[in-house]
């Protein structure tokens, strides 16, 4: 059975706790390669940006 009200949550939550990993960066440069880097950290972000428009 697809849920997609739960799926946008646990990814709203999912991006909720990538932010707090990434906020405690100082350098937002290694912000921003520390998403690069991670692929599944990019593919959680891209998937938010398609779904919790």
């Amino acid at each position: 059975m697809l849920r997609p009200d739960a799926a946008r949550a646990a990814l709203a939550a999912a991006c909720d706790r990538i932010d707090a990993i990434v906020a405690k960066l100082p350098d937002l440069r290694h912000r921003e390669s520390l998403c690069m880097r991670r692929p599944e950290l990019a593919r959680m972000l891209a998937l938010a940006r398609a779904w919790l428009v």
